[in-house]
């Protein structure tokens, strides 16, 4: 008997692993760089560009796969919760704070505080743990207030809960809770309905099950499924009543991801059934998970106590981005664009380039560094970059480790620069773009051109008057004089490049190119001006 339970027992624990590893996953633990920070994040949320946020005590954290950025809220208040809504904006929760996520002009993102909207009397509302959006309406969740936010006018409405809230969730447009006092509650017209047979519910864990049915974490019955419309519950598993779950979401395969306090994150079939864990076990930077979230590239961020770790599967992998982080003056180091293009009329992200930040410079402001990264957050060293700015190159750069470019001394014109990643598997990004303008100086502009012809025109007519008056033949003379050496030197300045390209830069045949453009300038010069005078006066 004992022998066919040791039998049993290595079947099953063959099974398991061949089940893990037939996931093939892979983990990355990712910690911030940023001095002070503690490495601990209560909720995560990718943007339209693929650049990651996390809600943390110093603020909102803002990572684009190779460094860290901190947007501070006001008074450096703790940030709880994230959310985006469906064209990209991204709402922060915080304590005794409400606000979202914008670019400034120059693309910086800030935080833009809304709280000022909320009625006084509720200023003092505390932390929000959890925000949730339906069409048109923002739903922010404190301890015991719900503020409910249309997004059109800003105007907010407030429903106070009867005990404490627990959890909030959205589906089929409308918004569910749990409290305290009455267990699961729908919200109707701004009042809070008990659902029957959820009086007693209570749960951290809230989210859709599917396209109609919620999925509950009940601490004493397991796992429950509930459906709205007919407002039966039914049982899914009680398995997980061991791992203390307390985060979880719904994966775009039809899996949950399930976080416990202290055995890590659980990967659920729909079935109830338990595939795997991501723990210390295998890889992940601690045990105990505080938030869950899966990107638009379909990997897996895992918020612990101590960091964050990546669970990504490169077979699945979908197409990633490349993002222009940053440009900088080289002079001052000064920010100039800041990674984010922006509709200047609402202040939301743009995946293209605005007619408003098509910068020009002055002409002497004409040496710039660019930083850029890619979206794929995983094997980040084996990354590599390919650049070509069009108005200057003539065609791309060897592909390179280094994820910045630098450009000094750009001549006037209209320029784009391009850039792509490309991945240890050869799998190129899309282009990342960004273009500019370097204005023409005022020597090389078109009036300051025509000033000179005029000059010049100038210079013969009074030469020619007083050749026909027949006075200060020696004026008129030196006048053309003049007029035929500017003539000239323009001729020479245009000849010489040409003439030193063939010099390949050495000292010796550009000297010598010198001379012999002057040998035989200056006397067609100096024939051109006596034939003139001859022509002039004969006239």
């Amino acid at each position: 008997m004992l022998k066919y339970q040791k039998i049993l027992f290595i079947i099953i624990l063959l099974f398991s692993l061949n089940n893990l590893f037939a996931q093939e996953i892979n983990v990355q633990n990712i910690s911030n760089d940023k001095k002070d920070a503690t490495n601990q994040y209560w909720n995560i949320v990718q943007d339209l560009r693929g650049i990651m946020y996390f809600a943390s005590p110093e603020g909102v954290y803002e990572y684009d796969g190779l460094s860290w950025r901190l947007i501070l809220l006001p008074n450096s208040v703790e940030a709880f919760a994230l959310t985006k809504n469906n064209i990209g904006r991204i709402y922060v929760g915080g304590k005794n704070e409400i606000g979202y996520l914008a670019p400034k002009r120059n693309g910086e993102m800030i935080y833009v505080s809304i709280k000022s909207k909320i009625p006084e009397q509720y200023a003092d509302f505390g932390r929000i743990v959890s925000i949730e959006k339906i069409d048109g309406k923002i739903a922010f969740l404190s301890d015991q207030l719900l503020f409910i936010m249309d997004e059109k006018s800003l105007e907010f409405e407030v429903v106070q809960a009867y005990s404490y809230f627990y959890s909030l969730t959205s589906l089929n447009n409308e918004f569910f809770l749990i409290d305290e006092a009455f267990g699961l509650l729908k919200l109707e017209k701004k009042e809070l309905k008990p659902i029957k047979d959820g009086e007693h519910l209570i749960s951290y864990i809230m989210m859709p099950f599917d396209d109609n049915k919620l999925l509950i974490n009940s601490p004493n019955n397991g796992l429950l499924i509930f459906e709205p419309t007919s407002g039966k519950f039914t049982s899914l598993t009680s398995d997980f009543l061991k791992y203390d779950i307390k985060s979880g979401k719904r994966l775009k395969n039809g899996n949950f991801a399930l976080g416990s306090v202290s055995n890590g994150c659980i990967i659920m079939s729909p079935e109830g059934k338990e595939l795997y864990k991501i723990n210390k076990e295998n890889g992940a930077i601690d045990n105990a998970v505080y938030s869950i979230y899966e990107n638009s590239e379909s990997q897996l961020w895992i918020a612990f106590s101590k960091g964050v770790s990546l669970i990504y599967n490169e077979k699945e992998s979908k197409t990633y981005r490349i993002n222009i982080r940053s440009c900088n003056r080289r002079s001052d180091e000064s920010i100039i664009f800041g990674g984010a293009f922006v509709n200047i009329n609402d202040s939301l992200q743009s995946l293209e380039q605005p007619e408003e930040q098509y910068y020009s410079f002055h002409y002497s402001d004409n040496s710039f560094r660019f930083t850029f990264a890619a979206t794929q957050y995983y094997n980040i060293a084996d990354i590599e970059y390919q650049y070509f700015l069009k108005g200057l190159d003539q065609e791309p750069t060897n592909w390179t480790n280094r994820p910045y470019s630098e450009y000094t001394n750009l001549s006037w014109g209209d320029y784009t620069l391009n850039i792509k990643a490309r991945n240890s598997k050869g799998k190129i990004s899309e282009v990342g773009t960004y273009s500019f303008t370097v204005k023409i100086p005022w020597y090389e502009s078109w009036w300051f051109f025509a000033g000179q012809i005029f000059f010049i025109f100038s210079l013969l007519v009074v030469a020619v008057i007083l050749y026909k008056k027949g006075k200060s033949e020696k004026i008129a003379g030196r006048l053309i004089s003049i007029a035929i050496v500017i003539i000239f030197e323009y001729f020479e300045n245009f000849v010489s490049p040409i003439f030193q390209f063939f010099a390949i830069g050495i000292a010796v045949t550009i000297f010598f190119t010198n001379i012999i453009i002057a040998t035989v300038i200056s006397p067609i010069e100096n024939l051109t001006v006596n034939a003139l005078r001859k022509y002039i006066k004969r006239k």
